[in-house]
């Protein structure tokens, strides 16, 4: 089925070319409008539902008392929305957004810079200030105020008192808290209030649910990197975290996601490292990450029964990962699907200016198998067990934002992956792949031609049915020619 999005004309009348209307200010619509029905219709089984999506959604922002205009430079960094497409029970699909960095935006408009992800900072600023940011920033007790944060990636159900509310994440350790039907924000907080030793700078903003135990996993890793830490987290609110020993002088890595079975979490430190005193310097963080491929990927696997550090493993071929796919516990072995990246370059591909621009064309990226042997054998000191090169079962096709058929989540039976590709070349994804990890096989959805890009698509499986692939992909299709 296709529906569409009943947004404002001045959105829909606006010139622009190809990508550049992706990468426009969102039109708000806090009161929910119905959506054109293209073709098809929505399955009975899955009305009386709701796709909730957060996403950036300004780009551009006027400082308060200045006539110049202000734009940002990386898509992570646009300013944080959240969506809805209500299902209703007569099949009907109603959307409404929200902006939700109201304070990011707000603090922005006062002509300040915080840390970000990719935004490059004043060069108007003295080396003198920027000396003083970074000292400020290690050592004051008050940092800024947490209400000002940006979180544009990841949602998640996390234990909360305050009922029928969604949390948003990002990369960095905070939570915006928000009601899942009008997106008010309830409150702003850091996992260190489920426990105070959660008090890390940095958290994965994709983490582990293990819907059998209904435990959520993430990390927590300190600002200068010395600590890194994951934690369990369960419905009660109870925490538990176990401490990775980490080779002496090996820096942070950027984690954006990582992985778990149901025995094991397994952390994995790509060689993308961060320099959290550039990053304070720069004010920007992809400004501190260096690819350094000598140094491997490490595979931590952290014990779940017991919360502790067992095994280390070392890669024959560095790579990078943004998104994991799946794990699970085979005999001895852990067996890791992600997605697969030769290096950290995609990081820059993502620069506004180059997905406009069509200044470049995404990583190959590919889904890749990885096998660990032996984690009873394994320790964590050196010299490392290697893991041998991965299994690249759909050579030539690229994927990334994978999703499953979450019932399937830790089981060696599944086999189907689905995500966004690249197919014609392009700076983002335009079409949606089908990949079976038995076969290789792939099947492609074409969204219908140029101008038409998917997003992340979202498996939502048959209730009735138990087949693995028995269900329907939902994915917002960004179409440049409305």
């Amino acid at each position: 089925s296709h529906f569409a999005s009943n947004m404002p004309s001045s959105l829909k009348n606006a010139v622009v070319s190809d990508l550049r209307i992706g990468f426009q200010n969102f039109v708000q619509q806090t009161r929910p409008v119905p959506c054109d029905v293209v073709t098809g219709a929505v399955p009975q089984w899955l009305r009386n539902s709701a796709l909730y999506r957060t996403a950036p959604g300004i780009y551009d922002y006027q400082v308060k008392d200045s006539e110049k205009q202000q734009s940002i430079h990386h898509w992570f960094d646009g300013l944080g929305t959240m969506h809805q497409f209500h299902i209703r029970d007569d099949g009907s699909v109603w959307y409404h957004n929200k902006l939700t960095a109201e304070g990011a935006l707000a603090d922005l408009q006062t002509g300040r810079q915080p840390i970000n992800f990719g935004q490059p900072h004043d060069p108007c600023v003295t080396i003198f200030g920027k000396v003083a940011a970074v000292i400020n920033t290690v050592f004051n007790d008050k940092p800024t105020a947490i209400e000002t944060n940006n979180l544009n990636v990841t949602l998640s159900v996390l234990p909360t008192s305050e009922p029928n509310t969604l949390a948003i994440k990002s990369d960095f350790n905070c939570l915006q808290f928000v009601d899942a039907d009008t997106f008010e924000t309830k409150k702003f907080c850091t996992y260190d209030t489920y426990d105070k030793r959660l008090d890390g700078m940095i958290s994965a903003a994709h983490e582990e649910y293990d819907p059998l135990t209904q435990t959520y996993f993430n990390l927590n890793i300190d600002r200068m990197g010395k600590h890194t830490g994951v934690f369990s987290l369960d419905r009660d609110g109870s925490v538990r975290e176990a401490t990775i020993n980490v080779p002496a002088a090996r820096p942070s890595s950027y984690i954006h996601s990582f992985s778990s079975t149901t025995k094991y979490l397994v952390v994995m430190a790509w060689p993308c490292f961060a320099n959290m005193l550039k990053v304070l310097f720069h004010h920007n963080y992809a400004a501190g990450l260096t690819w350094q491929p000598e140094k491997q990927t490490l595979f931590y696997v952290v014990d779940r029964a017991t919360m502790t550090h067992v095994a280390t493993y070392e890669s024959t071929q560095a790579f990078f990962c943004f998104h994991t796919i799946n794990a699970f516990d085979d005999g001895d072995d852990i067996v890791l699907d992600l997605v697969h990246h030769p290096d950290s370059s995609i990081i820059n591909q993502l620069n506004v200016k180059t997905i406009v621009g069509g200044q470049g064309t995404l990583d190959a990226s590919q889904v890749a198998r990885f096998r660990l042997q032996a984690v009873s054998m394994a320790t964590t000191t050196t010299p490392f067990r290697k893991v041998d090169r991965p299994l690249l079962p759909t050579q030539g096709v690229s994927v990334e934002l994978p999703t499953i058929n979450e019932r399937f989540r830790h089981s060696p039976n599944y086999r189907f992956v689905y995500g966004a590709s690249s197919n014609r070349g392009a700076s983002m994804w335009d079409s949606v792949v089908k990949v079976d990890m038995a076969t290789g096989a792939t099947l492609r959805w074409d969204a219908g031609g140029d101008g038409l890009f998917p997003g992340e698509p979202i498996f939502v499986p048959h209730p009735m049915q138990d087949d693995e692939d028995d269900g329907v992909l939902l994915s917002v299709v960004l179409d440049t020619h409305a």
